[in-house]
């Protein structure tokens, strides 16, 4: 029993996360994780009410990891649509190389129907700030800045999720990047 005294929250969250990024959320079970880490299955509810809890605290960690590379691109001295580019390509790397935290992220949704809790909206806002941020410094304006983020967000979305569930053929032979550039063109022809 002394390895139940070395458990912790943050033993669960790796571990789960290591799971689903493997083998997606199906392969995630209370089962499956006690047993990855080599604990009884009621050590679970020490940290978590349910399941719901412990995504959202997944969930967390990719927000923070997709806020990073969105604010390792922006501010490196280039054009607005160079760097829209690079933020583009490197939220579509980050989707294909994370394919089941992505969509654990994107898809999953909580069993109970509330809303989600008030710091997991505020990490979902910290991430699209970033951009946000950027193009209202750019066009001087606070609110065109929010809007054009939230059109590129909601169409790069669909986008890739279109890509990684192999669907993006059945409306176009063109590749993710290719279409996103397309649309980095439309938001910034003047740039």
């Amino acid at each position: 029993m002394a390895k139940l005294k070395s458990l912790d929250k943050n033993n669960f969250i790796q571990a789960a996360y290591s799971i689903i990024k493997e083998g997606g959320i199906d392969a995630l079970s209370l089962n499956v994780l006690a047993k990855h880490l080599g604990c009884a299955k009621g050590t679970f509810y020490t940290y978590y009410e349910s399941m719901d809890d412990l995504i959202l605290d997944i969930n967390s960690i990719t927000l923070k990891q997709i806020q990073e590379v969105i604010s390792q691109t922006v501010g490196q001295g280039k054009s607005v649509r160079e760097t829209m580019v690079d933020v583009c390509m490197n939220f579509i790397s980050f989707a294909e190389e994370n394919e089941n935290i992505w969509r654990l992220l994107f898809e999953y949704r909580v069993s109970n129907d509330e809303n989600l809790p008030e710091w997991v909206e505020k990490e979902i806002h910290n991430v699209f700030t970033v951009v946000a941020d950027y193009l209202s410094e750019y066009y001087k304006d606070e609110q065109k800045g929010k809007e054009v983020t939230a059109v590129l967000w909601a169409t790069l979305h669909g986008l890739i999720s279109l890509h990684i569930n192999k669907k993006l053929i059945t409306v176009t032979d063109s590749k993710v990047g290719d279409l996103s550039n397309i649309l980095l063109d439309e938001l910034f022809n003047e740039i």
